[in-house]
C-alpha cells in the first residue's frame, strides 16, 4: 500500500448485533491519522449469541 501502488483500498466485514456508529482509523505513511465514521442501522440481528 505504498505511493507507487496507486490508490490504496481496504475493506472489511463486521457483524453488529445492534445499531451503532462504526469508526475507521487509518495511519498514513507520514504518521498522520485519518478517521471516518458512519451510522450502521441493524434491522434484523440474526447473529446473536447468548453469552450469559
Amino acid at each position: 500500500l505504498g505511493a507507487r501502488s496507486g490508490r490504496a483500498m481496504v475493506s472489511t466485514r463486521i457483524r453488529l448485533a445492534t445499531s451503532q456508529v462504526v469508526v475507521a482509523v487509518a495511519e498514513m505513511s507520514d504518521g498522520s491519522f485519518w478517521s471516518s465514521r458512519a451510522s450502521a442501522i441493524v434491522t434484523l440481528a440474526a447473529c446473536i449469541e447468548d453469552l450469559s
